[in-house]
């Protein structure tokens, strides 16, 4: 492509107040963009450090200045806490084996009632080509050789 013939798109960010998300939805769109503009050295971490320096934690609780250090958990209660979660794992998985279980069980049934059926027509064919053969029979005695 010529650089004559290069396509320009215009970003109508500014230009459209309303947009067509309405006004909050575009105030919000162009306060995330002032965000995003902002210098790393600007954006601070609640601890006042850097953001490239501040530590976050998976679980952010809020923890007041004037709160009591946080002592270290005991072997005990973590333990304990491990071993209420491989208590919440065991209890899904059972409830899994036990539907599983149940689900089998139900299987089996409806298998044990076709097999059942199966059976049934199958003595009742038998039933009537030995009643056809005994007739068969009948008429070629009848019928004499």
């Amino acid at each position: 492509m010529d650089e004559e013939e290069e396509e320009f798109v215009e970003d109508d960010d500014g230009d459209d107040d309303d947009g067509e998300f309405g006004a909050a939805a575009e105030r919000e769109h162009q306060l995330q963009q002032q965000v995003r503009v902002q210098p790393q050295h600007q954006r601070r971490h609640w601890s006042s450090k850097p953001a490239s320096t501040a530590k976050f934690k998976s679980k952010t609780t809020f923890r007041p200045s004037s709160a009591p250090a946080r002592r270290p958990k005991s072997a005990l209660t973590a333990r304990n806490a491990h071993e209420s979660d491989e208590k919440h794992i065991r209890s899904a998985a059972s409830i899994s084996i036990a539907y599983l279980r149940a689900a089998a069980e139900k299987k089996k049934a409806r298998d044990r009632e076709f097999a059942r059926e199966l059976f049934r027509e199958e003595n009742e064919f038998k039933k009537k080509i030995s009643v056809k053969i005994e007739q068969a029979n009948k008429m070629m005695t009848a019928i004499g050789p």
